[in-house]
């Protein structure tokens, strides 16, 4: 039988925000494309004005747009927390794991596999403390 981790326990994470975290990690490559379409132009961006008349400037509301995307504050944060809990090259297998639910043999990640779920674990931890700090 599965049991809540201590070290999630802890850090005051309960197992329904575990899974609320886990479920927010799935997303991260609909995110990811949600970012590529908008960057490509694929999405509609709704124009937001006061009514007031101002001299049109696509090329700079898009680029505000886009940096005030949803989705890119999400894959931020995200790509931020594995960034701050491990190495580069293990946070890339960190990310693969959150998003995707996949184990650690299928990652081949450098390092042990121990040491991975504890990393995983401080990414929860830490993706859980910026969600709240926003």
């Amino acid at each position: 039988m599965w049991r809540h981790p201590a070290r999630l326990q802890k850090a005051g994470i309960t197992p329904a925000r575990y899974e609320e975290l886990k479920a927010f990690c799935r997303q991260y490559q609909d995110y990811k494309r949600a970012l590529r379409r908008a960057r490509a132009g694929i999405v509609d961006r709704p124009d937001k004005s006061s009514g007031a008349w101002h001299a049109p400037d696509p090329t700079g509301r898009a680029a505000m747009a886009l940096a005030d995307h949803p989705a890119a504050r999400r894959v931020k944060i995200m790509e931020d927390c594995a960034a701050a809990v491990a190495e580069p090259v293990t946070a890339k297998a960190l990310l693969k794991s959150v998003s995707e639910g996949t184990g650690y043999q299928p990652l081949a990640a450098p390092v042990g596999e121990r040491q991975f779920y504890i990393i995983r674990q401080l990414f929860y931890i830490e993706l859980d403390r910026r969600l709240w700090e926003i």
